[in-house]
């Protein structure tokens, strides 16, 4: 089984913690976007070559197209958090908290 299909993405849009596969949310997220774009290509916002005389949706093809910088973008931002946890990054101290570090020059 692929890294995708063992994959799970946590969401809470209430109270209760949701979970679904990521694959599943890949398509979503791209179905999503698609309608979006063909109602911001009818209110004019941009259009595409084809589109200049008359409206017409977007390709269907855009779906795949918009699923796969959501891919990247998990994947990158997995990358990410993954670097996080690994590397010690300093605490910045407030002003209060500030030591006086002596240096000892020879």
């Amino acid at each position: 089984m692929g890294l995708y299909a063992r994959t799970t993405v946590y969401f809470k849009p209430d109270d209760r913690k949701h979970k679904m596969p990521l694959l599943p949310a890949f398509v979503l997220i791209g179905f999503f976007i698609w309608p979006a774009e063909n109602i911001s290509i009818f209110a004019g916002i941009w259009q595409y070559p084809n589109q200049i005389g008359a409206w017409s949706a977007a390709h269907i093809s855009k779906w795949s197209a918009w699923s796969m910088p959501v891919m990247m973008t998990f994947t990158i931002v997995a990358n990410l958090q993954h670097i996080k946890h690994t590397i010690a990054v300093s605490k910045r101290l407030r002003p209060s908290e500030k030591k006086t570090i002596l240096w000892n020059i020879p």
